[in-house]
């Protein structure tokens, strides 16, 4: 039954709001040599009200089985040829492989495979949409044919604020809410499941913060550790840059409410070496970076706006 929770990994309407974060394919979607330390709680946790500015404490939540995660390009992996479009694979322990397609308009589960018995979604299941922001919503069909596998989902970002957790308070986060459907055919008979999964999410962190399945089942939630999260803790405004490692150019994508911003550019001495005024308009922008006459080495991006919002994220000149 893990396929009926392939959502916890991954006619649009947007409203944005300065404390707002957007989701898009850049700041989410898992990549190949991304790695993430995964802890499943012993208890369920009250999810709460959608709204804006909100404020959700799991500060308490429990480490009762760790899982490590690793993804890695689809090529390099056994079954790649029933998955020509995945730009993403995860590998477990016993070679049970799952595939996953990302894109600027989405991203998707495709399916998985073993040595014993591989499921394709020929429809595939559309785990996000982008840009995602709150009050974003969409709705999604998915099947697999030879599996007799079936079901939808309906998808809403019902709220944003921060989220407290073990290692700390995280702000600028969004929550998702897939409502799912799930059907399949075991032995004659249909199975059919139904919950709503919440996910939580943060820019530039390529994996749910927390995940919250249908009752019954214990929330998992991501280690401090994992990349992205020291960044995250700190950033009110997400941003990302690309390409990291960069040599003569490099695009800075980051949300905005709609105010004005300054970029700045540091070394790893703590000196600014580029700074910039911004007028951006509400939700994503991308400001491009000329780094022809920047030496090598470690610097760090910073935005901040009009009120004292920040998002930071490191680049590597090369």
């Amino acid at each position: 039954m893990n396929r009926f929770f392939v959502l916890t990994g991954f006619g649009l309407t947007i409203s944005t709001w300065s404390g707002a974060q957007t989701l898009d394919n850049t700041s989410t979607s898992i990549t190949p040599g991304d790695q993430f330390t995964t802890h499943r709680s012993g208890t369920d946790i009250t999810i709460g009200p959608g709204g804006m500015g909100m404020t959700w404490n799991y500060s308490a939540l429990t480490d009762s089985l760790s899982s490590y995660l690793s993804y890695v390009s689809p090529a390099n992996t056994m079954y790649f040829a029933s998955f020509p479009t995945a730009t993403v694979a995860s590998v477990n322990v016993d070679g049970y492989t799952s595939y996953y397609r990302a894109s600027a308009g989405s991203s998707e589960y495709l399916g998985s495979a073993s040595n014993s018995h591989t499921t394709v979604f020929e429809n595939s299941q559309v785990a996000l949409v982008y840009p995602c922001n709150y009050n974003s919503t969409w709705s999604d069909d998915f099947s697999s044919s030879a599996d007799s596998i079936w079901g939808i989902h309906a998808d809403t970002a019902d709220a944003f604020g921060t989220l407290i957790m073990p290692y700390g308070p995280v702000g600028g986060v969004l929550r998702i809410a897939f409502a799912v459907t799930f059907h399949e055919v075991v032995l004659g008979d249909t199975l059919t499941l139904s919950g709503t999964v919440i996910d939580f999410y943060k820019p530039g962190v390529h994996y749910p913060l927390l995940v919250s399945p249908p009752s019954g089942v214990s929330p998992i939630w991501l280690d401090g550790s994992s990349v992205g999260m020291e960044e995250a803790m700190h950033n009110a405004i997400g941003v990302d840059v690309f390409p990291d490692p960069a040599s003569d150019h490099a695009d800075v994508v980051f949300s905005s409410g709609g105010s004005d911003l300054d970029l700045e550019l540091f070394n790893a001495a703590g000196a600014i070496v580029m700074r910039r005024e911004l007028n951006a308009a509400p939700g994503i922008s991308k400001e491009g970076l000329d780094l022809g006459e920047i030496a090598k080495g470690l610097y760090t991006v910073r935005i901040t706006d009009s009120h004292g919002g920040q998002g930071v994220r490191r680049l590597v000149v090369e």
